[in-house]
């Protein structure tokens, strides 16, 4: 290897860059925390530097693998503010585990608008959905969801039926798909 290319990995591969490369950047990156994935070992590496993206992978692992609300709040906290699918993760599962604050719920929707909310849902689904949850037992015992769809008379009355018509639908029925998938 020459001296260009061994400044090149040890630049890509120092701590700085291994905890702030924006791995969200590649739509794939949830798979790359398999063992079998080509970038595993540059994934692990992040981890180790506790890289906020490669924790939000652990989160879902620990949340939808381990069946684990605790681990992955806990990971999530941690990182909220700097992925903001990681801060609408961590509503989800507060939901599940029934410690969501309202307060927080609430700034959180404030933020953003009903596009990229839905978009942030649509990531969410993608990530939960490549980990691949085991499926069995869920949060079912302990979900609670505080803002039930008080929207749904007036939907049904201008005969909107499709499930996601405003924002509380969105919040409502991701957090639902979140719980059933656990």
């Amino acid at each position: 290897m020459d001296e260009t290319g061994r400044a090149s990995k040890e630049a890509e591969y120092s701590p700085a860059t291994l905890r702030s490369v924006r791995l969200e950047l590649n739509e794939n990156f949830v798979q790359w925390s398999e063992s079998s994935s080509s970038y595993y070992a540059f994934y692990f590496a992040c981890l180790k530097q506790q890289n906020p993206f490669a924790l939000y992978v652990v989160s879902l692992k620990l949340g939808f693998r381990n069946l684990d609300l605790d681990g992955a709040i806990s990971v999530l906290k941690k990182i909220q503010h700097t992925y903001p699918v990681a801060t609408l993760l961590l509503i989800m599962l507060q939901s599940c585990a029934a410690t969501l604050m309202e307060k927080n719920y609430w700034k959180f929707r404030d933020k953003y608008n009903l596009l990229e909310i839905s978009s942030m849902s649509d990531d969410l689904m993608f990530h939960i959905n490549t980990i691949g949850p085991k499926r069995f037992g869920n949060y079912c015992d302990t979900w609670h969801f505080v803002d039930f769809p008080h929207c749904w008379f007036s939907h049904n009355q201008r005969k909107e039926y499709n499930g996601e018509r405003c924002m509380q639908c969105i919040y409502y029925y991701l957090s639902r798909n979140i719980m059933l998938l656990s």
